[in-house]
């Protein structure tokens, strides 16, 4: 089947939206009556796979494997988790309350992944880095607490959480001005209150 831009564009939009990079020259194929795009991810480094994206009846992305990735992820993730379990074993973990753990989880998924990435997308404005910041971290959040629910990995859908990054710096851009507007007028509404509250 011949690439055709017009027909095709949206294939190409969504492979950006989702983190990944349409492989040139173009190549579509048809599976099951639905047509992908080949497509690989923007991270050769954790994922070398090549993948035929699809956009399924009901609108949902779905990545169909061509050639597998051959990066054992896994591993290297349980390699981090031993290690950081290691490091907090070595401190006075037990002389810190709920409250403590709040405050050292969050300080460290903010450092650790909220702001690389708000970094790695917004590398030259960091008023957007700062409205990334803000924003993600409530989207990050939700996919910890249904992976924490899922009865079954296979429940969560990893190339979604892998590409919502990249969809909400799209969102970010198409509603830039309204989300600016709002944390200005949330900020003044705090300066308003903390100047009721010195009086």
């Amino acid at each position: 089947m011949k690439f055709e831009k017009e027909k095709h564009q949206i294939l190409l939009d969504k492979a950006i939206q989702y983190g990944y990079k349409a492989i040139e020259p173009y190549t579509v194929k048809e599976h099951d009556n639905v047509i992908g795009l080949l497509v690989k991810y923007h991270d050769q480094n954790t994922d070398n796979g090549t993948y035929y994206l699809e956009i399924q009846k009901d609108n949902t992305v779905q990545l169909r494997v061509d050639s597998p990735n051959t990066i054992a992820n896994f591993e290297k993730t349980q390699k981090i988790i031993d290690e950081i379990k290691l490091a907090l074993d070595k401190t006075d973990i037990k002389k810190l309350n709920t409250y403590d753990f709040v405050t050292l989880y969050a300080t460290l998924i903010q450092d650790t992944v909220i702001l690389p990435l708000a970094q790695q997308l917004y590398p030259e404005n960091l008023k957007k880095q700062h409205i990334y910041k803000e924003q993600y971290m409530n989207v990050f959040l939700n996919d910890v607490l249904n992976y924490h629910l899922a009865e079954d990995s296979k429940q969560i859908n990893e190339i979604t959480i892998n590409g919502k990054p990249y969809w909400f710096k799209q969102l970010i851009e198409e509603q830039y001005s309204d989300i600016v507007k709002k944390l200005e007028d949330d900020y003044e509404k705090r300066i308003k209150n903390n100047k009721k509250t010195s009086n």
